[in-house]
């Protein structure tokens, strides 16, 4: 499956984001620079909402730089069905020190629109699409060392807006001789 105007459509390349999400996990881990990234349109079910990569043949791409002063090695493998990417490398003068992420995420809910259907039986009510909840999120990097946070940097912005529910709803029931309680 993919996400082609923010709906799940069988297609080829379904399953290839999963492996540029591993990579782009992998290089924010390592500290290396992004420079070019586009999360998905959707949440997807395999990664936090915000830590996701897409790509789509020539038009998105994934793409990081090797800002160190070193070389890098990036080693990726399947085991029991999963994969696992390490990008290896060294750090100047690292000691004790720890990357980690923090997200700080916020929700936009759905609105929900009806729509007149003279197809439908009356008082019949169909939903024709479920909404998706919008949200802005921002996830960032936390170097500490010593217990101690001495940088903290913004590496991802994710804003999706929502996608309304849409009910369908038949023609009005006439109630003309009957008596409601």
């Amino acid at each position: 499956m993919v996400i082609a105007d923010n709906r799940l459509v069988p297609d080829y390349g379904g399953g290839v984001c999963q492996v540029a999400t591993t990579l782009y996990n992998a290089v924010l881990l390592s500290g290396l620079k992004v420079t070019e990234r586009v999360p998905h349109t959707r949440p997807v079910p395999y990664v936090p909402v915000g830590k996701d990569a897409t790509i789509a043949g020539d038009i998105i791409d994934f793409k990081f730089m090797n800002n160190s002063s070193y070389p890098i090695l990036i080693v990726s493998q399947v085991q029991q069905d999963k994969l696992l990417v390490s990008i290896l490398g060294h750090r100047e003068g690292v000691s004790a020190r720890l990357v980690k992420t923090e997200t700080q995420r916020s929700i936009n809910k759905a609105p929900r629109q009806y729509i007149q259907d003279p197809l439908l039986a009356p008082g019949q009510v169909v939903v024709r699409n479920p909404g998706i909840d919008g949200h802005e999120q921002k996830i960032f990097e936390i170097i500490m060392e010593n217990d101690i946070e001495i940088e903290r940097r913004l590496i991802s912005k994710t804003v999706a807006e929502p996608v309304p529910e849409v009910i369908a709803l038949g023609p009005k029931v006439k109630n003309k001789g009957v008596l409601n309680k």
